[in-house]
């Protein structure tokens, strides 16, 4: 075993280092996904929208144009879809959703006003919908 030698001042300085790299890798390394922004032409960004009777959460809102994953996820006791119409999709649907169950709904947004909603019998006229406003690129606006 070496043993290394390092004056008290720069070891301090080692230790914090070593403290953060530690961190970082035990808290996975990355920031989350909602960190950085959408962009055309790049990797999708996830967004978790989880299903109930009848409403949506969404683990955070799209912040910008560029390609999205609605990662869907049934936490009800019904079947649940996920249907998305504008910000430059049209008629855009998941696979229905049996309770307990996940599926992925992949689309690229623009900038403009966006409708998600379950296209199940009747589900959207009991509340099951959500308006979502992609805001232009940069401009740091994305809600619902």
């Amino acid at each position: 075993m070496a043993i290394l030698s390092i004056p008290q001042g720069k070891a301090r300085s080692v230790l914090a280092l070593t403290c953060a790299a530690a961190l970082t890798a035990a808290c996975g390394g990355a920031a989350p996904s909602s960190a950085a922004p959408a962009t055309p032409g790049g990797a999708p960004q996830t967004i978790t929208v989880t299903m109930t009777e009848f409403a949506f959460a969404l683990d955070h809102p799209p912040n910008g144009p560029g390609a999205y994953v609605f990662h869907a996820v049934n936490a009800g006791k019904y079947p649940h879809s996920i249907e998305l119409d504008g910000a430059g999709v049209s008629d855009q649907t998941s696979s229905t959703v049996q309770p307990r169950g996940t599926t992925d709904l992949t689309a690229t947004l623009q900038a403009g006003d966006l409708d998600m909603y379950c296209p199940i019998d009747g589900h959207r006229a009991k509340g099951m919908e959500t308006h979502l406003t992609i805001g232009a690129a940069g401009s740091g606006t994305g809600g619902y």
